[in-house]
């Protein structure tokens, strides 16, 4: 992973002044104009602030001045900035993070309670259940002086609290300690999310433990990156943490971001809410679009390898070599592990609880999901408990909304 100083820090400053004095372009000026009249003929302060803010949306250089205000933290030395609820921090290696709000020891216990549900339920199915613990960059990262940072004390507690109630574990904080796998090397630097190829290890390593506690069988092949074509995207990709904060908030300049394609021939058959998509991988779950563009404050690059987030998706491997069903719930850190994962089973259901479960009025949980679609494995992979305490990630009982 690079290490630079973004020098266009000093051509930035030197066209800065000439954004600034561009400041109330024409859109700008008279939004501005039509919120005060508003605001005189009917003073009501929310609506003036919801008109003002619509108007700087509009703004010819919103983004632009977005960078400036990055660059005069940087410039201070302040380590941390509040983004509407976000607050995100500056770490001591220069990467940015999330700080989220400390969760009690009540709600890891009750957020275990939960999971351990869903496991009890598939062992009396006689089905393998497995939850993976992803780890948040914070997990290994240290905040400035004076920030709380309790991701790594949390998410602890957290697997331990699963293994006491026997549900079957992986936590990937612990194999990349084992295997000695910097923070540097695995994630963003302006974004939450691991890097692409973090994420077909992460596949590799719940493969391994798949097979190790239920014979589960896997195509090496598709775990090496070898096996792989790496097109490498330089200084392409500014992060969420980045696009909130500006992208000079952080020294180190914009990601790089890799796009991953097999060297071996797949055919799967993609279904979403978009629709049915049939053909090579990177042809249907990839949406290479978001990568091949490079839009900073627009596009997602990180989501071209599965499109985003959906409340369901199915994918079909038409060249599977058996007739293993997987049924994974999950959030956004397994955008690049379901791809790979679902090159070595037959079927692969893909539940985002956050979304809901789109025009589905029947199922009603993951359990009956699982039972109906006839899983042979149902697992769990979740980066942390970041938003446990609201149940957007770890929804209660594992219920579709």
């Amino acid at each position: 992973m690079k290490r630079k100083f973004n020098y266009n820090i000093i051509v930035f400053v030197l066209v800065s002044a000439f954004i600034i004095t561009s400041w109330f372009s024409k859109d700008f000026y008279n939004g501005t104009k039509n919120a005060v009249k508003d605001f005189v003929k009917e003073p009501s302060l929310e609506n003036f602030i919801d008109d003002i803010d619509n108007t700087s949306k509009k703004y010819k250089y919103r983004y632009e001045s977005v960078d400036i205000h990055s660059l005069s933290y940087l410039i201070t030395g302040t380590k941390y900035m509040e983004k509407g609820e976000d607050f995100i921090v500056r770490m001591d290696n220069d990467y940015l993070a999330y700080k989220y709000s400390e969760i009690n020891d009540a709600v890891i216990e009750q957020t275990a309670d939960s999971c351990a549900e869903l496991s009890n339920f598939c062992k009396k199915e006689n089905i393998p259940f497995m939850y993976i613990y992803a780890p948040q960059k914070q997990y290994f990262g240290s905040f400035p002086t004076g920030v709380n940072n309790t991701t790594r004390e949390e998410g602890d507690k957290y697997v331990a609290a699963l293994r006491k109630r026997g549900v079957n574990t992986l936590s990937l904080a612990e194999k990349m300690i084992e295997q000695n796998i910097k923070m540097e090397d695995a994630y963003f630097i302006t974004d939450h999310h691991w890097i692409p190829e973090t994420g077909l290890w992460a596949t590799g390593e719940i493969c391994k433990k798949l097979n190790s506690d239920y014979g589960f069988e896997y195509d090496a092949k598709t775990l090496d990156i070898k096996n792989y074509d790496v097109k490498r995207y330089e200084d392409w990709f500014l992060g969420s943490q980045g696009k909130k904060t500006g992208r000079y908030f952080t020294p180190l300049g914009l990601d790089d971001i890799s796009l991953i394609t097999p060297k071996f021939e797949t055919e799967v058959e993609l279904k979403d809410k978009r629709g049915v998509k049939t053909g090579a991988l990177e042809d249907t779950v990839y949406e290479k679009y978001r990568i091949e563009e490079k839009a900073l404050h627009t596009q997602n690059p990180y989501a071209t390898y599965s499109g985003g987030d959906f409340p369901e998706q199915v994918i079909i491997n038409k060249k599977a070599t058996n007739n293993k069903k997987i049924v994974i719930v999950r959030d956004s850190f397994a955008c690049t592990v379901t791809p790979f994962l679902a090159l070595n089973v037959a079927e692969t259901r893909i539940l985002d609880l956050r979304k809901g479960l789109h025009g589905n009025s029947v199922i009603k949980s993951v359990s009956e999901y699982a039972k109906k679609h006839n899983a042979d494995y149902v697992m769990v992979l979740y980066s942390g408990l970041s938003s446990a305490s609201s149940g957007t990630q770890m929804a209660p009982h594992y219920d579709f909304n």
